[in-house]
């Protein structure tokens, strides 16, 4: 039998991998949307999962210094 697993490791792993793609977006020169993307999940997690707000909102400021597309490793930004 498989023991479930709880919520807050749900949302964990789900949080990982939307920052993922949010990088991966702010990569392709679309920063300013992936900020936007960011800030509306903040607004979700921010009461009932903190910690992972927390996460977003290190994401959204780092995304705010970057206007020009973001390279990350692996992954060359095309001009």
């Amino acid at each position: 039998m498989t023991l479930p697993i709880p919520v807050e490791e749900d949302v964990a792993r789900l949080n990982r991998i939307l920052r993922e793609a949010l990088l991966a977006l702010a990569a392709r020169g679309a920063a300013e949307e992936s900020s936007r993307l960011a800030a509306r999940a903040w607004s979700v997690l921010r009461e009932r999962h903190a910690q992972e707000a927390t996460r977003l909102t290190a994401l959204l400021h780092f995304l705010t210094r970057h206007t020009a597309p973001i390279r990350q490793e692996g992954n060359q930004a095309h001009d």
